[in-house]
């Protein structure tokens, strides 16, 4: 190609440029390009045919097309250097900028003139026809093909995510081969830089383990930085070679989300007749971790995969249930839910009989310390083990001889020898019909009008006048 191009150069010129090629071109100093070749600015078409001339045949078009079309732009540049260089420099200019701004599928005769033009400055237009005089017919599908391979795809849609203090990469694979004679797509080159336009290599991804993601884990949290990726060809070989850079993309390693609660159960606005409930679920932070997670102010440990569990109880009513979660960067995320207990329906059936100790409570058999009697034809009993049965309590007032019988909402006062109670503070007769029905102490114990008591209390009462069996039924 310099021999050629040598000679081509001395027929254009009619001067004998052999000092100057051992001198620059295959010495060590870079060629001043106006001493060489910028002055002789002569007709393109005449540096072609002597090329022509030096049998450079037509099927050499497709491998010339780099150095040709550099030759039409360096003509025109006054830059001091070497023709390798600029034919690497600017070819790479001229397919850059095509497919930059061109779909190279539908570019046109035109569109690659006027690119000359732009980059060299001068009027570019009859290139095509300045080939086909020298070399015959450049069809524009030799072009297009010629763009395709000299450029190789850089990955795409490359972006740069922060998560579980690390980066990550992704990008989509360099699916496209073009049969140019290159090796096929080996892998990935990773750069990356604290700075735009400082990246420097950090790793090499093997289409064997991975061909779409690469996790940098040696960052620094607050940092910002800077990263590309090119897809490489032959990288087994000693020398690899390279695509285009990607896209530049950055990201700031800090973290600004909150972590992401997931409850599975129990769900929101949950009815339950327990008084206790478990909330279990998922926490998760993909960027700087968690540090922290409450349920109602009290901590919760996480498993390795962010789920927890933990036992809440409930008071009867609604109920509110908070979530709390805080990452290790003071981000913070709450879920708060609405949980309603309802007791549920307990029925407390107690059944006796006049005259006997023993009594039973849903069927477990209880004792009295005195047994019922029947007096002024109501019955009476030591009424504080039926209550507490029940779930109540009885108090006694031994200056006002006063006993107070408290369950659930409701409380009766009762005075010895009086016929008058007070039920939640207001008077009421024991026994309208009869005001002889009073409570009494009998053998030492104070017996109290068993119906008037369980009624005012919220009892059924039954009287079984055959088997004289009195069954009381209470519900919670």
């Amino acid at each position: 190609m310099i021999g050629r191009t040598k000679n081509a150069v001395d027929a254009v010129t009619k001067i004998n440029h052999d000092a100057i090629f051992d001198k620059y071109i295959f010495g060590d100093e870079d060629i001043p390009a106006e001493e060489f070749i910028g002055k002789y600015r002569e007709g393109f078409g005449s540096f072609l045919a002597v090329l022509e001339s030096d049998a450079w045949g037509k099927e050499y078009h497709k491998s010339s097309i780099p150095f040709l079309l550099d030759i039409e732009i360096a003509i025109k540049l006054p830059i001091d250097l070497p023709p390798s260089i600029l034919c690497e420099q600017h070819s790479t200019d001229f397919a850059k900028y095509m497919f930059n701004n061109y779909d190279i599928d539908k570019i046109t005769k035109e569109d690659t003139e006027a690119v000359l033009s732009k980059l060299t400055g001068e009027d570019c237009t009859g290139f095509f026809e300045r080939w086909k005089d020298s070399y015959g017919e450049l069809s524009l599908e030799e072009m297009k093909d010629w763009l395709k391979s000299y450029l190789r795809y850089a990955p795409k849609k490359f972006q740069a995510t922060f998560e579980n203090n690390s980066v990550t990469l992704r990008w989509d694979q360099v699916d496209w081969r073009y049969p140019s004679g290159y090796y096929e797509i080996t892998g990935y080159a990773i750069y990356r830089g604290t700075s735009p336009g400082k990246e420097a290599l950090i790793a090499t991804v093997d289409l064997t383990v991975d061909a779409s993601s690469y996790t940098d884990k040696d960052i620094e949290l607050g940092k910002n930085y800077y990263y590309y990726v090119k897809s490489i060809e032959n990288l087994y070989q000693e020398i690899p070679v390279y695509s285009e850079p990607s896209k530049e993309v950055s990201v700031i390693c800090k973290d600004t989300s909150p972590p992401e609660i997931f409850i599975y159960s129990p769900s929101n606005n949950f009815k339950t007749n327990e008084n206790t409930i478990t909330v279990s679920g998922t926490i998760l932070d993909k960027e700087s971790g968690i540090d922290k997670v409450t349920v109602n102010g009290n901590a919760v440990s996480l498993a390795f995969d962010g789920s927890f569990g933990t036992t809440i109880m409930l008071s009867e009513g609604t109920n509110s249930i908070t979530v709390v979660a805080i990452d290790k960067a003071g981000n913070q995320a709450t879920k708060t839910l609405s949980i309603t207990y309802k007791k549920p329906v307990q029925i407390i059936t107690i059944v006796l009989q006049i005259g006997k100790l023993t009594f039973t409570v849903n069927g477990v058999q209880n004792t009295l310390d005195s047994p019922p009697v029947i007096k002024n034809s109501r019955t009476l009993l030591p009424i504080r083990t039926i209550i507490e049965a029940l779930g109540g309590h009885v108090d006694w007032d031994a200056t006002e001889r006063k006993a107070t019988v408290n369950l659930g909402s409701n409380t009766i006062e009762l005075w010895i020898g009086k016929s008058t109670a007070k039920v939640n503070g207001a008077n009421t007769p024991i026994d309208a019909t009869n005001s002889k029905v009073v409570p009494e102490i009998i053998n030492s114990r104070t017996m109290l009008p068993l119906r008037f008591v369980t009624e005012n209390l919220g009892c059924d009462v039954q009287w079984d006048g055959t088997t004289q069996t009195i069954t009381i039924t209470y519900t919670k």
